[in-house]
């Protein structure tokens, strides 16, 4: 292990013809990676943005039911599902929920279906492209292996020269030389496993390749056309709605006006108090029936008291608005001015 590092870092490494073929593929699959972990970070993304989409969606129909209930129960009509008997604003959040409810479905459906014919292709993409490295990785634990082998032959072969040429150690130079023979058949072993194991990296490579082209096909081809259902059904969804909603009569107000329900209470109490002597709560029972068809006054304004018309338009501060008491129109005196 010490020499194969000690080959790698001094960098003699035995040089191939098909060495730059090699570099070209590693420049390849390392590119390829890069793209495909972009776009899976993205898949992964767009992956999310639908599963909170179809969150929102559902959030949103519920509210805008809540809301069409709040309008039904404030105009008298019925709580079910029917919008007979509702008033407009409450028709378009029962049809506006019901369009986010289907969505919200649509969208969750959607998101599923993303995962299984996009992003997890995508990953597996990756995987592949990751054994593609790792069999690069192998061929070159070869080559380190086999460069390693050759150097340590040629040091051999120096040291046999050295002990030759020296006197005194020819005993020292049979053991280097059977050494250098054991040296030698590892290298030829080392030489035909390092190239068998290049050209079939290669073979792997280009089929690689050819696979991997058709299965990204596939997948982009599945994506876009999951991309094409999925609007076109969205679409489809949001144009049904429209006409619901333009038909929807929005000037439709069958609830009471809090005005009158107000100045009905203070005719109720004044009446019932000095009359007949009713109590609070039949009053305010009578108040909250629909008083909508209710007369307006029909006496004329009184005069503008000389204190207004003096003082001009400031000096109508203190002055509140007018209440019907028993068919007729009084104004309050104006309040003290500030000190």
């Amino acid at each position: 292990w010490l020499k194969e590092k000690k080959t790698t870092m001094q960098g003699t490494m035995i040089r191939s013809p098909d060495d730059a073929v090699f570099e070209e593929v590693s420049h390849y699959v390392s590119a390829l990676e890069a793209g495909l972990r972009r776009i899976e970070a993205q898949a992964s993304f767009m992956v999310k943005r639908d599963k909170d989409n179809a969150a929102s969606l559902l959030e949103f129909g519920l509210g805008c039911d809540a809301l069409g209930h709040i309008d039904d129960e404030m105009n008298g009509a019925s709580s079910s599902s029917s919008t007979e008997g509702a008033s407009g604003i409450a028709q378009t959040f029962r049809v506006v929920g019901k369009t986010a409810d289907a969505l919200s479905v649509l969208s969750s459906d959607h998101h599923q279906n993303e995962i299984g014919c996009f992003l997890e292709p995508i990953r597996d993409h990756l995987k592949m492209v990751h054994a593609v490295k790792v069999a690069l990785s192998k061929r070159n634990n070869r080559r380190i292996t086999y460069s390693t082998l050759v150097n340590s032959v040629d040091s051999k072969k120096s040291s046999l020269h050295k002990y030759r040429i020296t006197p005194g150690l020819e005993g020292k130079a049979y053991g280097v030389e059977s050494s250098l023979t054991r040296a030698e058949v590892a290298v030829e072993e080392a030489r035909v496993n390092y190239e068998e194991v290049s050209q079939r990296v290669l073979r792997e490579v280009d089929r690689f390749r050819k696979e991997n082209a058709t299965q990204m096909y596939a997948t982009m081809l599945s994506f876009a056309k999951a991309q094409k259902e999925y609007h076109e059904k969205l679409n489809s969804a949001w144009g049904a709605l429209l006409p619901q909603l333009e038909s929807v009569n929005i000037a439709q107000f069958g609830g009471p006006s809090f005005v009158q329900a107000a100045a009905s209470v203070r005719e109720v109490r004044s009446v019932g108090g000095h009359s007949s002597g009713l109590t609070t709560e039949p009053a305010i029972q009578l108040a909250a029936t629909p008083v909508q068809n209710m007369p307006m006054p029909s006496d004329p304004p009184p005069p503008v008291p000389p204190s207004i018309s003096s003082k001009g338009i400031h000096g109508m501060i203190g002055v509140e608005e007018s209440s019907k008491l028993n068919g007729t129109v009084r104004y309050r005196d104006p309040l003290p001015p500030e000190e």
